[in-house]
């Protein structure tokens, strides 16, 4: 176990260091919100199953956020644009492919 203490997980707000600090619940309420805005969009483009698609794309974004983090510019993260638009497409009937990604330092933006 020793080999892996350097890629401890990062993307945890709450890891088991014990009682919840400020920032945690700062933390987890950005979570959240972002959590209903995908439900809110999804739900509108009516998704097939919209908390599927939600948990998926949260699932998405942490794993490249902590993904950039470990291995710096060069990792796999660079496909998520891609796996995002499969993951929309599998639950939503739209032609996804007049979609272009707008991307900026902090976020992707799909503008159709």
């Amino acid at each position: 176990m020793s080999e892996l203490a350097p890629c401890k997980p990062e993307v945890s707000a709450f890891e088991s260091r014990g009682k919840p600090t400020e920032m945690d619940h700062i933390l987890a309420a950005n979570k959240k919100n972002v959590l209903a805005k995908l439900t809110e969009r999804s739900t509108a483009s009516q998704a097939r199953k919209p908390e599927i698609l939600c948990a998926g794309l949260m699932l998405l974004m942490d794993g490249a956020w902590s993904a950039a983090r470990m291995f710096r510019s060069d990792n796999h993260a660079k496909h998520v644009l891609a796996v995002a638009q499969a993951l929309v497409a599998a639950q939503v009937e739209q032609d996804l492919l007049n979609l272009k990604p707008q991307l900026s330092s902090r976020s992707i933006v799909l503008e159709g």
